[in-house]
């Protein structure tokens, strides 16, 4: 069962994601910070589709041998953050980004980054050593 550390208003951490079976959690948790900050309507449905398309490619891809999948947010009151990380190892072909297209929806593998893509402002797929993260942007406020 995973356990949700302590967090503050405006951030949202969730370590470790051990399983698929711990993303019901995650979802659930997610979506009630985020009304807590006052996130509503078509927003919350959105963001909740995005943490639980990345949350379950990091889990599935995440290295046999390695820290578990990590998810954080932070909302500055005008838009939100969302971090997905999991480590990789040297076989996975979430190590190398080169050549990926988030826009192609003909391109290799599945499709939740291209469905995250169209959810979210902004998207950033990031390797560091083994460690992959994928970062997206959402605009909150309408002004």
């Amino acid at each position: 069962m995973m356990t949700m550390p302590p967090r503050t208003p405006d951030r949202f951490s969730a370590r470790p994601i051990d399983g698929l079976a711990d993303l019901s959690v995650l979802r659930s948790e997610f979506s009630h910070w985020l009304t807590s900050l006052g996130v509503e309507g078509e927003k919350v449905d959105d963001l909740l589709v995005v943490i639980s398309e990345l949350a379950a490619n990091a889990v599935r891809e995440s290295a046999a041998e390695g820290t578990p999948p990590t998810v954080r947010a932070e909302y500055d009151h005008r838009a939100l953050e969302l971090a997905v990380e999991n480590d990789v190892d040297d076989t996975s072909h979430g190590v190398s980004t080169d050549g990926w297209d988030l826009d192609d929806p003909l391109r290799t593998g599945g499709r939740g980054l291209l469905v995250v893509s169209a959810l979210v402002d902004e998207i950033d797929v990031e390797v560091h050593g083994q460690r992959l993260c994928v970062r997206c942007r959402l605009a909150i406020a309408d002004d």
